[in-house]
């Protein structure tokens, strides 16, 4: 269960909706600094938002051109 250390707004893997019944249905959530992704197979786009918040948006368009994803 939720030990209280979560942040208000997060996402999680899906076979934990029953213990974070407060998470989104988003595949990364940003809350305030710290970013929560739901699994695995959201790495790519979790990736890429870490590379918007540490450049720009551009730099981030770029990355993912250039690897031909549209995240």
């Amino acid at each position: 269960l939720d030990a209280g250390i979560l942040p208000q707004s997060f996402t999680a893997h899906p076979s934990t909706v029953d213990e974070l019944p407060d998470m989104l249905a988003k595949t990364c959530v940003w809350d305030g600094k710290l970013l929560t992704s739901s699994g695995a197979g959201t790495a790519m786009e979790f990736g890429l938002e870490l590379i918007e918040a540490l450049t720009t948006r551009e730099t981030r368009l770029g990355i993912s051109e250039s690897i031909c994803i549209n995240l």
